[in-house]
């Protein structure tokens, strides 16, 4: 189907860096990674579209610095140029080998400048194999986005209820994984239903249930304006989750499309409530992990508990009486929103006294995909406009093209203003902590929200 298989893009001069690619290449396939090399990945075709697809796709991006590797980049046609430009824009997970003795070039073109800022693993002729062992822990893996964990544990299988869906979809050119709630019901052995991603999209279901097993069906868009439609396959894995395909119509991209489509019964054996202290503990090893390690502290969270403009929402799992999410909120003015932005001025917030920010917002790995996000920032937005808030603002971590909180943020009616690159650069080398996708400092970018 439609899907990258590479995980790692490996880019190079092959003048002076061919064998140091050779050997990168062999090393990633003895640690069973799988990656993009022009002398093995290439097939028939264009060459420049298959280096763009298979560049976007990757999770990692190796850039090789032989000697003499940036001194052509000032052409606009230089294929190494390009490559590094498309890693930058993509803010794919990018590890620089520089061989010993290079030096970068006075000037750089302007959108590969910020280049010289990555972290570099520097090494030798005869030492390149201790750089591979270097760099192996920092190179990310593939994600299953469509995990099955299932926190429940139903014996029976009751088709029908809430779920979070997962389809898989293509933005420009690159393959992404979207959410979307759905409501399900049975008649018989009938199935019907509804799926809808904000307000302005939704669709219909229909389907059939066979043996207990499979549904087979038809969608297709509920507005006038929208004349996508297709078919679906799906199988009963568990008491909660349905995984199978898509295939239909796209008309976002004008063209037929397939991917993976999973339904997954919303989690609702949880409390959203309040901060306590005896929270703290767990709402830190669940920050350190998903955030990185000492980004939320005891003083980060004191503060919920002794300012009315503050506040922290957990969602507790009623089995363990844990928390397994939390938000952070405050309410700020106008010129706290600039402050976020870093812009000089925001237009859409401009009138409003109260600004409700929602500064972070964390589920336990366990628990994501289950709608908990979402539900707690549904929260969040009442609980601040109940304090005079009538427009928000949130930020976002970007890494490797993906955006950590898009959909919990789209679902809400959030709407993206604008993207800051390297936005915790500075903070995470004066505070220290370590980003989980780049360590320390975090090249990260920022994705800013608002809802009115």
């Amino acid at each position: 189907m439609n899907r990258a298989i590479f995980d790692v893009f490996i880019s190079y001069r092959r003048d002076g860096g061919s064998n140091y690619a050779g050997t990168v290449y062999d090393y990633l396939i003895s640690k069973k990674f799988h990656p993009f090399y022009d002398r093995t990945g290439m097939e028939n075709g264009r060459f420049d579209e298959q280096i763009r697809i298979n560049l976007i796709n990757s999770e990692n991006y190796i850039l090789i610095l032989s000697l003499h590797a940036l001194d052509r980049v000032i052409n606009d046609d230089d294929w190494v140029r390009h490559e590094i430009s498309l890693a930058l824009q993509y803010n794919l997970n990018i590890i620089v080998l520089v061989e010993e003795g290079f030096v970068f070039p006075e000037s750089l073109p302007d959108e590969i400048e910020n280049l010289r800022f990555y972290q570099q693993y520097k090494f030798k002729n005869n030492s390149i194999h201790s750089c591979l062992k270097e760099i192996e822990s920092k190179l990310q893996r593939k994600n299953d986005e469509f995990d099955t964990f299932d926190p429940k544990s139903d014996s029976k299988v009751h088709i029908g209820g809430e779920y979070l869906t997962l389809y898989e979809d293509e933005d420009n050119g690159r393959i992404v994984t979207r959410k979307a709630p759905a409501k399900l019901y049975t008649i018989g052995n009938n199935i019907y239903g509804k799926t809808s991603f904000g307000d302005a999209l939704s669709w219909r279901i229909k389907g059939k249930i066979y043996n207990k097993k499979r549904i087979t069906g038809l969608y297709y868009a509920k507005s006038i304006l929208d004349d996508g439609f297709g078919t679906f396959y799906l199988e009963i894995k568990s008491p909660s989750v349905m995984e199978g395909y898509w295939c239909g119509y796209d008309n976002a991209n004008g063209k037929m499309f397939s991917g993976k489509y999973i339904f997954k019964k919303i989690y609702n054996d949880y409390t959203i409530r309040l901060i306590n202290k005896s929270d703290f503990p767990r709402i830190i090893r669940i920050s350190d992990n998903q955030l990185g390690k000492d980004y939320v502290n005891k003083n980060l969270l004191e503060q919920s508990l002794d300012k009315d403009d503050r506040f922290c929402y957990v969602a507790e799992a009623h089995k363990t009486k844990q928390p397994i999410a939390f938000a952070m909120c405050m309410v700020i003015d106008y010129e706290e929103a600039k402050k976020i932005s870093r812009t000089e001025e925001i237009k859409d917030l401009q009138f409003y006294d109260k600004i409700g920010y929602i500064k972070t917002v964390v589920v336990d790995e366990h628990y994501e995909g289950y709608g908990i996000g979402s539900k707690i920032v549904g929260e969040c937005i009442d609980y601040l406009s109940s304090l005079g808030c009538s427009a928000f603002i949130s930020t976002a971590w970007k890494h490797a093209g993906v955006i950590n909180i898009a959909n919990i943020l789209q679902l809400n009616d959030f709407y993206k203003i604008s993207e800051i690159p390297n936005y915790w650069y500075e903070d995470s080398l004066t505070e220290g902590f370590q980003c989980p996708q780049c360590g320390n400092p975090c090249n990260c970018s920022c994705v800013i929200y608002a809802k009115i």
